[in-house]
């Protein structure tokens, strides 16, 4: 079937390393972002989106079940709470 093709994870959630997912207008996601500039860790950066609804996509369940960012991923363990991170 060809509509599983669309259900594939997106490779910023496998990957490796440490990877921030963010929106620029909340500000606990630029509080973190700039807290990883500053502290110079190796990071990827994916922007959410949250007024497209990016953040509905199902693979964004397995980063943050809701649905909120600032989350991270980082060798397949998942953050989403914005004081923790």
């Amino acid at each position: 079937w060809k509509g599983w093709k669309s259900l594939a994870v997106p490779a910023c959630v496998e990957g490796e390393g440490l990877t921030v997912f963010k929106w620029f207008f909340s500000p606990p996601a630029r509080l973190v972002h700039v807290t990883t500039l500053l502290s110079k860790a190796p990071a990827t950066f994916h922007e959410i989106d949250l007024s497209l609804g990016q953040q509905l996509q199902w693979w964004f369940l397995r980063v943050n079940p809701a649905h909120q960012v600032p989350a991270c991923v980082e060798g397949g363990q998942f953050m989403a709470e914005s004081r923790d991170l």
